[in-house]
């Protein structure tokens, strides 16, 4: 997969997936195969699979986390997720898109946008519903009769977030125990031209017993590379078996040199979930300079 990840970006496309899963968006890659596109990012050489649209979402709220993971016509879910570390690089963007997807912090922005919209609707005489199915769906569900596009049974917006959250968690492929990454340090963030530097990952594997600390990085245009994690008191990491993880970042360090990095740490148990640090990833990776 790291030569897919060369010309495809890997990371990026289970985010995607991740968020189609989350909110089952029907017209999507995830559903339908569809309704994506594919952008070529010229800075780092690589393509980027783009949800189209997100006007299908809100439906199935107990849609399984690996829901077409067998059908072969999309490659990007069948071909990928048979690498067991790319699955749980997926299981674990979404179990950090399920920190944030709670009613406690969905339901001011949803209902905000209800009263935003309250008065032109109210207004609007070629509604295909009535107001009062407007207002009440954003918390129950309603039937606007029929069948078909603009018909049938809607669960309200509070409803899916409740259930589609608990039936996530719930979930026997995300409620998985990972180790717990308190913090990253450098030796230096701010490294002369040539000089060395080492990377330390505190690891709390009390809950999870780690298997293995990854770090990712890159300081040029293109896919990160990786570097085995080190436990053994002869990584920069202290003392053998104390829970920090050491390892030489392989950088030249020219002058004005930027490197992005983050860090995966995995658990023995199960499947290996996994946990990154920042949880962003490639998304938003730490950088040093």
């Amino acid at each position: 997969w790291e030569n897919i990840d060369d010309v495809f970006a890997v990371d990026a496309a289970m985010w995607t997936l991740a968020c189609e899963s989350l909110f089952t968006d029907d017209d999507s890659y995830i559903n339908k195969g569809a309704d994506f596109n594919v952008y070529y990012d010229p800075e780092h050489g690589r393509l980027h699979l783009h949800q189209h649209d997100g006007n299908e979402g809100f439906r199935i709220w107990n849609q399984g986390p690996l829901y077409n993971k067998n059908d072969s016509s999309k490659p990007v879910i069948n071909r990928l997720w048979q690498v067991p570390e790319l699955q749980q690089r997926y299981l674990a963007h979404l179990r950090t898109m399920l920190k944030e997807f709670d009613w406690a912090l969905l339901g001011p922005v949803l209902l905000g946008y209800r009263t935003m919209l309250d008065a032109e609707v109210q207004a609007d005489t070629k509604k295909l519903y009535s107001y009062q199915m407007f207002f009440n769906n954003f918390t129950q569900t309603v039937n606007l009769g029929g069948g078909g596009p603009g018909g049938g049974s809607l669960i309200g917006l509070q409803e899916f977030v409740d259930q589609r959250r608990a039936y996530l968690l719930g979930h026997n492929v995300l409620n998985q125990i990972v180790p717990v990454i308190n913090s990253l340090n450098l030796t230096d963030s701010s490294p002369l031209p040539g000089e060395l530097v080492t990377l330390t990952a505190n690891v709390d594997g009390s809950g999870a017993a780690v298997a293995s600390v990854t770090l990712y990085w890159r300081s040029s245009a293109g896919r990160y590379a990786s570097e085995t994690m080190f436990d053994d008191g002869a990584h920069g990491d202290g003392a053998a078996g104390d829970g920090i993880w050491g390892v030489d970042i392989p950088v030249a360090g020219i002058a004005g040199e930027t490197v992005d990095y983050y860090v995966s740490a995995r658990s023995t148990s199960g499947p290996g979930a996994m946990i990154f640090e920042p949880e962003s990833s490639e998304m938003a990776p730490l950088q040093f300079s």
